[in-house]
């Protein structure tokens, strides 16, 4: 049976808040590297990073994710070497 590779993938994320007049907004600017199966579990693991800032925030609905962007990053075999 065939080992089951896992993908690399780069995805750089924003996790902030609507401004409100007269207020800064902060926010969380991430860039992660993940191995994946598919881009739904890299979605599902910033969905989890998401949720633990809310909760870090009174669980405030108003926090999103802006500007997600995820990209399959090429995979030279280096993983498959060490993991052998």
């Amino acid at each position: 049976m065939a080992k089951r590779v896992p993908k690399l993938y780069r995805v750089q994320f924003l996790i902030t808040k609507p401004a409100e007049k007269n207020v800064k907004i902060t926010g969380v600017s991430k860039v992660h590297f993940c191995l994946a199966d598919n881009e739904q579990q890299v979605q599902d693991h910033v969905n989890k990073i998401l949720e633990e800032i809310r909760q870090q925030n009174d669980n405030d609905p108003k926090i999103y994710v802006k500007n997600l962007k995820i990209e399959k990053l090429r995979f030279d075999g280096v993983f498959n070497f060490i993991n052998n």
